[in-house]
């Protein structure tokens, strides 16, 4: 399954899931070599048809990928708060 992560300090990790290895205190992701501590996860997201929010707080970001959107939250995040008005 197609899963998004994004740490705390800005990392960023796509894969899919390997539920096999995953316990309570890492995400394993298939092809990559170390775990992901998931107290240093601040948003996961998962895809099964659409992505939905896995881990951390629900934002207007939710929405823009219920919708199909498939931007980054970062990327979404400066584009809703730019200057350009």
């Amino acid at each position: 399954m197609a899963t998004r992560i994004v740490c705390k300090d800005g990392l960023v990790y796509v894969g899919d899931l390997d539920e096999r290895r995953t316990n309570t205190h890492h995400i394993y992701l298939l092809g990559h070599q170390h775990p992901v501590r998931k107290s240093c996860v601040q948003d996961m997201f998962r895809r099964t048809d659409t992505w939905r929010r896995v881990i951390g707080d629900t934002t207007v970001y939710d929405a823009h990928i219920r919708q199909g959107g498939d931007m980054w939250p970062r990327e979404f995040e400066r584009i809703l708060y730019a200057n350009d008005i």
